[in-house]
């Protein structure tokens, strides 16, 4: 509940407005990198466009997209306890997982405001849940499932390097001891 107040309450900073913005430079026929600078990936504002129709250029839009930061910040939670949950085999270790994420000021703070950061994330998680999926089953299509997450990841954020590099080194790791095949990789 304090995480839905956070949403609705918190100032607008000026990070959003440059995403609002760089949706309705594209709504309008600019093309990014080309027509505007922008030093993000594209996909969040692809993602806002249809908000700038439905709701048209006003401040009611500002508040449903953070309505809609914070449905992906419960969905953030709900992946949080699912990776806990199967690596730790037990819903209890999940929901503590929860519980310690969602009142951690910083996080409550900024995963309701308008930012790639909060997509970019869920698709981490989802990711990461498909690889975990794949390493305890060893079943390729977890592993492709958690590749295209880890994809969809990337055009939210370039941050989410820092995933596949360590996707990378598990890998490579695993593959050297011979627990992996190179197919699978």
């Amino acid at each position: 509940m304090i995480v839905l107040l956070l949403a609705l309450n918190v100032w607008f900073n000026p990070d959003e407005f440059e995403h609002v913005h760089s949706a309705w430079y594209i709504e309008n026929g600019y093309r990014p990198y080309v027509d505007f600078f922008q030093h993000h990936h594209p996909l969040l504002w692809y993602v806002l466009i249809p908000f700038l129709v439905v709701f048209g250029h006003c401040a009611k839009t500002m508040m449903a997209i953070r309505i809609f930061m914070f449905v992906l910040t419960l969905a953030v939670a709900f992946c949080a306890y699912l990776i806990t949950s199967r690596t730790a085999r037990c819903r209890e270790a999940g929901l503590l997982a929860v519980v310690a994420l969602l009142p951690t000021v910083v996080f409550a703070r900024t995963a309701v405001t308008l930012r790639p950061d909060v997509p970019m994330v869920l698709f981490g998680l989802i990711s990461v849940y498909f690889v975990i999926s794949f390493l305890q089953t060893g079943r390729n299509r977890y592993m492709a499932y958690g590749g295209l997450s880890a994809f969809v990841s990337f055009m939210f954020l370039q941050k989410s390097l820092f995933l596949l590099i360590a996707y990378a080194i598990l890998f490579l790791h695993r593959l050297i001891r011979k627990r992996i095949s190179f197919k699978s990789v």
